[in-house]
C-alpha cells in the first residue's frame, strides 16, 4: 500500500487524469447528453418486491395467466344519481373513449358488461344497453335491471346507485413502458375532459404506481442538489475552508456518477426502494473525504515546513486502513442486505456496495490528488491549531470527557436501561406494505383511492382460488354449492365489502332461462341443466371466475383494508374456513395484495437474517482489527444499541417496518461502526503516545469527535431533507435514519468513550506498521520463544517511546515506575563515584534498563541516551494487562524477564569475585 500512496503523492495529475477518464466514461453508461435523457430508466413494478422462488408468488402468477390480470385502472365517476340521461350518456361516451386509447385491451363498464336477461325465446347475453333510453321508465328499468345483478351491483355500479365504475384493462406489456406510452396521463386527461357533471376518481395499481414514479423521480431532481447545499454549509462550518467544502462534495458526485455508470452498464432500472441510493450515496459517502481532508489539514499543521505532497503521504499513511475498514463495516452492513428474499432490496445493497466502494476508493485518490494539486492551505498554521484547541467544540468535548469519566457506571446504567426499554418496545412493532398511505395525504391518486373504497364497498380487490381434483367438477351442482356455502361465509365478514364468483352468474343464467322468474336465482338441481347453462351462458366474462376444464374456480373478494397487518388477519381467518372445503378440493387466498401481505413476513424475516449477519461479519472484523474476541466484542456493543434503539422507535412511533424503513438498520449499524473504529484508532495512539487513558480519552474526543460530529450533522440533515417528501415511506425513511444515526453519535460521545477509558486496545493495522526490527523474538531476549505477531501486540499493549540522543533517561534515587526494552539506539548507564562518574555499561537493542528501580522502587543509576533511541516502556499497568488478556503471552514474557534477571545476577557475582 505504501507504493500506492506514494505514487498518489509523487504523480496527483496521473491520479485526476484518470479519475476524469473513468468518470466520463460511467457518465456515458446512464446519461445521454445527446439527447439530454438518463439511461437508467425507472421500474415501478411491484415484482420486484415480491419474493422470488416463493410458492404463493408462482401460484399468483399463475391465476394470472388462467383468470386474467388484476393489474387495471378503476375510473369512476360519482353522482347524487348516476341513472339519469346526462349521467349515463357521460359513462358512455367516457367508456368508449377509454377504449380508443393506445395500449388498451378492453374496457368494462355498465355500457359493455354482458347483461344475462330471459324472455320467451331463450337466454340472452347481450350489453345492459346500446343507446341511453330517453324516457324516465326505460332508465328505470335499467336502474332494477343492473342492481339485480349480483356481478353488476357493487362492482360496475354501487348499491345506491352513486357511483359507476369503469374498468380499463391494457395489453400485455411491463410497468415501465406503460408509464413512457404515457397511458395512465392520458386515462387522466380523457377522464377529467368528459366527467361532465359528476365527479371522476381514478385508481388502480398502475395508476398508483405512476403516481408513486412521477412523485419520486420529483423529488430525487429537488433533493439532489438540496442535500448538496447542505452538505456544503456543514462542511464549510467545519472546515472554514473552500478546498475543505469543495473537495468532499466533488468526491461524493464522482462515486455516484460511478454508480450510476455501473447501474446503467448492468442494464438495471431503479425501482421503488434503489431510487434512494443516490441520496444515500451523497449522505453517506461524505465521511470518508471528511476524514482525509481533515487529516491532511493536521499534518499542515503540524509540519508547515513539508511539502503538500509529503503532508499528504503521512496523512495517507495514517488514514488509509482506518477509511478502508469502515468502508468495509459499512459495506458489510449492505452486503448483508443481499440475504433477503426480495429482489429489490438485494439491488438496493448491491448497488449501495457500488456506492461504498466507489466512495472509499475517490475518497483515497482523487481526493488527495485535488489536494496536493491545489497545494497547502496558506491559512492553517500551528499557531491556528493551538487556537482551535479552545474553541467550542473542544470545550464541549472536554467537558463530556469529564462527566464520561466520572460517571462511567451512570453511564453503562443510562444505556442498559436505554437497550432494555428498546427490547421492550420492539414488541409493539408492526409490519406494513401500504403502497396508498405511503401517498401523501393531500395527493390524487390517495384522496381517489380512498373515495373509491368508501362508496364501492371497497378498492382492494383479491382472490380465492378453490382447486377441484378432476375436470369438470364445477359443472356439478354439488361442487358448485360448496362454493355458494363459502360466497356466503365471505360476504357475512364484516371486513370484506362483496364477492364475485361463478355462483352469480349461475344463478344469473339459470333466472333468464327461466324467464327472469326470481324463484329460479338458484344453482338448478340436475347436472345436465348446469352444463346445459354453462354451454349457452358462456361470456368473456365468465372465463374470469371459472377456467376452461372445470376445474379452477376463481371468487374474486373486495375489501375496504389496505394495511397489510389486517390483510394478515383477514386471509388467516378466510384461510381456516377453507379448511372445511370436502377432500377433493383445496383453496388458496391470493392477489398482488395478498402476496405483498406474506412478502411482509419475509421481510421480517430478512430483517433479521440481514441485521443477525451484518452483526456475525462485523465481530468477526472487530476481534481480527483488534486482536481479541472480547476486544471485538465491547467494540461492537456501541453498535449494537443504535440499531435496537432503531427497532424500539419503530414500536414507540408507529412508524412500521416496511421496504424502505428496512434499509435503515444494516446502513446505521455500518455508520456507527465507522465512528467506533475511528475513535477507538485515535483513543489507541493516544493512549500509548500519553500513558494515559483518561488523557487519551478526553484528546481523542478533541480530535476524532469533530469530523464524526460534523460528518454526523451532515448525515442527520441529509436524512431529515427525505421528511419533505410527499411519500410517507420517504418521510419515514428520513426520520428514522436521523434519529438512528444521531443516537449512534451520542452513543460514540459517551458510551465507547466509557467502554474505552479503562481498556488498551491493540488494533491490527497497528501491529502491522509497528516496526520491532527484524527477527525480534531472536535479537530480543525478552521475545525469545515468540511469533513476531506476538511480538508487536505485547509491544502494542505497552507503549513506544521515542528519545533523542543526550537527553537523560533515568536519575539514580528517582522513584522507580517503570522499565525499558531497547528497540534501536545506544544508553549509556553510570553511577556518581568518589573519583567522578563511573561508566557502568552501554545497553544497545535487546536490552533491558531500568528493572531494579522498577521493582525496588528507588533508581540506583543514571541512564542517559547516547544514540536517538527507541524504547518499550513497561509499566506495572501493561503487565498486568498482559497477565489478564495474554495469559499465556505473559507466562512467556516473564519466564524469559526471570531468565534475563537470573543471567545479570549471575553476571555480577562472577564479576565481584
Amino acid at each position: 500500500m505504501e507504493r500506492i500512496i506514494r505514487f498518489i503523492s509523487g504523480h496527483p495529475w496521473i491520479v485526476i487524469s484518470l479519475a476524469v477518464l473513468v468518470t466520463g466514461f460511467s457518465l456515458t453508461r446512464f446519461y445521454d447528453p445527446y439527447e439530454g435523457r438518463l439511461l437508467v430508466g425507472y421500474d415501478p413494478s411491484t415484482n420486484r418486491l415480491l419474493p422470488e422462488g416463493d410458492p404463493g408468488r408462482e401460484f399468483y402468477e399463475h391465476t394470472r395467466v388462467v383468470f386474467g390480470s388484476d393489474e387495471t385502472i378503476l375510473v369512476v365517476l360519482h353522482a347524487d344519481d348516476l341513472f339519469t340521461r346526462q349521467n349515463l350518456e357521460t359513462l358512455r361516451i367516457l367508456t368508449e373513449k377509454l377504449d380508443q386509447v393506445e395500449g388498451v385491451h378492453h374496457v368494462t363498464s355498465l355500457v359493455t358488461a354482458q347483461s344475462i336477461r330471459g324472455d320467451a325465446e331463450g337466454l340472452l347475453v347481450e350489453p345492459l344497453f346500446y343507446e341511453v333510453p330517453e324516457d324516465p321508465e326505460h332508465i328505470a328499468e335499467l336502474r332494477r335491471q343492473a342492481l339485480d345483478n349480483p356481478i353488476f351491483a357493487g362492482n360496475l355500479i354501487s348499491k345506491d346507485a352513486t357511483t359507476a365504475a369503469i374498468q380499463v384493462h391494457f395489453l400485455d406489456f411491463d410497468d415501465a413502458d406503460f408509464f413512457e406510452r404515457g397511458i395512465d396521463a392520458e386515462i387522466a386527461r380523457i377522464a377529467h375532459e368528459n366527467k361532465g357533471n359528476t365527479e371522476v376518481w381514478i385508481t388502480g395499481a398502475p395508476h398508483i404506481k405512476v403516481a408513486n414514479q412521477i412523485t419520486q423521480r420529483a423529488e430525487l431532481q429537488r433533493n439532489v442538489p438540496l442535500i448538496l447545499v447542505i452538505l456544503g454549509v456543514v462542511l464549510a462550518f467545519s472546515f472554514r475552508s473552500l478546498r475543505g467544502v469543495l473537495l468532499p462534495l466533488v468526491t461524493v458526485v464522482v462515486a455516484l456518477i460511478w454508480t450510476m455508470g455501473v447501474a446503467g452498464a448492468a442494464g438495471r432500472p431503479l425501482n421503488q426502494v434503489t431510487v434512494l441510493v443516490p441520496l444515500l450515496i451523497l449522505i453517506l459517502g461524505l465521511s470518508y473525504s471528511v476524514h482525509v481532508v481533515s487529516e491532511f489539514f493536521d499534518e499542515v499543521r503540524e509540519d508547515p515546513e513539508s511539502s503538500a505532497a509529503e503532508s499528504m503521504r503521512r496523512a495517507l499513511m495514517k488514514v488509509w486502513l482506518p477509511v478502508s475498514l469502515t468502508g468495509l463495516t459499512t459495506a458489510v452492513g449492505f452486503l448483508s442486505v443481499l440475504l433477503t428474499p426480495i429482489a429489490a432490496i438485494r439491488e438496493f445493497g448491491a448497488f449501495s456496495l457500488t456506492g461504498v466502494i466507489g466512495s472509499v476508493v475517490a475518497s483515497l485518490t482523487i481526493t488527495p490528488a485535488l489536494l496536493i494539486a491545489l497545494g497547502k492551505p496558506r491559512a492553517l498554521t500551528r499557531a491556528r491549531e493551538e487556537d482551535a484547541r479552545e474553541d467550542l467544540f473542544s470545550r464541549f468535548a472536554g467537558i463530556v470527557a469529564e462527566v464520561v469519566l466520572s460517571r462511567r457506571r451512570q453511564v453503562f446504567f443510562a444505556f442498559g436501561l436505554v437497550f432494555i426499554g428498546s427490547i421492550i418496545a420492539t414488541t409493539q412493532m408492526r409490519v406494513s406494505s401500504d403502497s396508498i398511505k405511503s401517498l401523501a395525504a393531500d395527493l390524487p391518486a390517495r384522496t381517489d383511492f380512498e373515495a373509491i373504497n368508501e362508496h364501492l364497498d371497497g378498492a382492494t380487490a383479491f382472490n380465492v382460488v378453490i382447486d377441484a381434483s378432476y375436470v369438470d367438477a364445477f359443472k356439478d351442482p354439488k361442487n358448485v354449492r360448496e362454493v355458494e356455502k363459502l360466497a356466503q361465509w365471505l360476504r357475512k365478514h364484516p371486513d370484506i365489502g362483496g364477492t364475485t364468483s361463478l355462483v352469480d352468474f349461475v344463478k344469473i343464467m339459470n333466472r333468464g332461462f327461466n324467464e327472469d322468474n326470481p324463484e329460479y336465482f338458484a344453482i338448478p338441481e340436475s347436472k345436465r341443466m348446469l352444463s346445459q347453462l354453462m354451454f349457452f351462458g358462456a361470456s368473456d366474462d365468465m372465463e374470469r371466475f371459472v377456467d376452461s376444464r372445470y376445474q379452477l374456480v376463481n371468487i374474486v373478494l373486495r375489501t375496504p383494508l389496505v394495511d397489510a397487518a389486517d390483510l394478515r388477519v383477514l386471509s388467516g381467518e378466510i384461510e381456516k374456513r377453507l379448511k372445511l372445503l370436502p377432500e377433493h378440493m383445496s383453496a388458496t387466498v391470493t392477489g398482488n395484495a395478498i402476496v405483498m401481505q406474506r412478502m411482509i413476513d419475509d421481510l421480517i424475516r430478512g430483517q433479521v437474517m440481514t441485521v443477525g449477519g451484518a452483526l456475525i461479519v462485523i465481530y468477526v472484523i472487530l476481534s481480527l482489527l483488534f486482536l481479541s474476541p472480547m476486544n471485538g466484542f465491547i467494540a461492537l456493543i456501541p453498535n449494537i444499541v443504535p440499531v435496537i434503539a432503531y427497532f424500539g422507535a419503530l414500536g414507540l412511533t408507529g412508524i412500521p417496518l416496511s421496504i424502505t424503513t428496512s434499509i435503515v438498520a444494516p446502513m446505521a449499524l455500518g455508520i456507527a461502526i465507522d465512528d467506533t473504529i475511528h475513535y477507538f484508532a485515535r483513543f489507541t495512539e493516544d493512549a500509548k503516545r500519553l500513558a494515559d487513558e483518561k488523557r487519551a480519552t478526553r484528546h481523542a474526543l478533541r480530535t476524532v469527535g469533530r469530523p464524526v460530529t460534523y460528518t454526523t450533522i451532515s448525515v442527520v440533515l441529509g436524512f431529515l431533507v427525505l421528511t419533505q417528501s410527499d411519500l410517507l415511506n420517504q418521510v419515514h425513511v428520513g426520520l428514522m435514519g436521523a434519529f438512528t444515526l444521531a443516537i449512534a453519535w451520542l452513543v460514540d460521545f459517551t458510551l465507547t468513550p466509557a467502554l474505552c477509558s479503562g481498556l488498551r486496545v491493540v488494533t491490527l493495522w497497528d501491529t502491522l506498521r509497528l516496526d520491532l526490527g527484524d527477527a525480534p523474538q531472536q535479537t530480543i531476549p525478552l521475545f525469545r520463544g515468540l511469533s513476531t505477531a506476538q511480538c508487536r501486540i505485547l509491544a502494542q499493549m505497552a507503549s513506544m517511546r521515542r528519545v533523542p540522543s543526550g537527553q537523560p533517561l533515568l536519575r539514580s534515587g528517582d522513584e522507580g515506575q517503570e522499565m525499558y526494552l531497547i528497540i534501536d539506539g545506544t544508553l549509556e548507564i553510570s553511577i556518581d563515584g568518589q573519583e567522578g562518574r563511573i561508566v557502568l555499561a552501554q545497553s544497545t537493542r535487546g536490552d533491558l534498563v531500568g528493572e531494579v528501580g522498577f521493582y525496588t522502587r528507588r533508581r540506583t543509576a543514571d541512564v542517559e541516551v547516547l544514540e536517538d533511541a527507541r524504547l518499550l516502556r513497561l509499566t506495572q499497568g501493561s503487565l498486568e494487562r498482559i497477565s489478564k488478556r495474554r495469559p499465556r503471552l505473559a507466562a512467556r514474557v516473564f519466564s524469559n524477564m526471570n531468565s534475563i534477571l537470573a543471567d545479570r545476577v549471575s553476571n555480577t557475582t562472577d564479576h565481584l569475585r
